[in-house]
């Protein structure tokens, strides 16, 4: 609960500046004793996943929710190709983009 509760706070930080309700942290909060843990800290110590900032993995991630719901995910990822990968069968460059041809919108 620790390593997720920067990333939850700041996505509740996101939604309430666009002026939708904040039902969930209070209770997450209950479990560090209501502060937020410092990322950097939890970094520096190894209790935050390796992968977490890897720009390839967040490519391969908003790839397959656009696959998985074009419609819906379309408006937040625009340019996004819908055909990265994780797996190793796709080449990527070096800015993690996947390289190749891809569906373009």
């Amino acid at each position: 609960m620790q390593t997720f509760l920067p990333y939850e706070a700041g996505r509740l930080r996101r939604l309430g500046g666009e002026g939708r309700a904040d039902a969930t942290r209070a209770a997450l909060l209950g479990f560090t004793a209501g502060r937020v843990p410092d990322t950097g800290q939890l970094r520096r110590t190894g209790q935050l996943p390796p992968w977490l900032g890897e720009e390839a993995v967040h490519v391969s991630h908003r790839s397959s929710l656009l696959r998985k719901d074009p419609a819906h995910y379309r408006r937040f990822f625009p340019t996004e190709r819908t055909t990265c990968s994780t797996s190793g069968r796709r080449r990527r460059s070096r800015a993690g983009r996947c390289a190749g041809p891809g569906p373009r919108p």
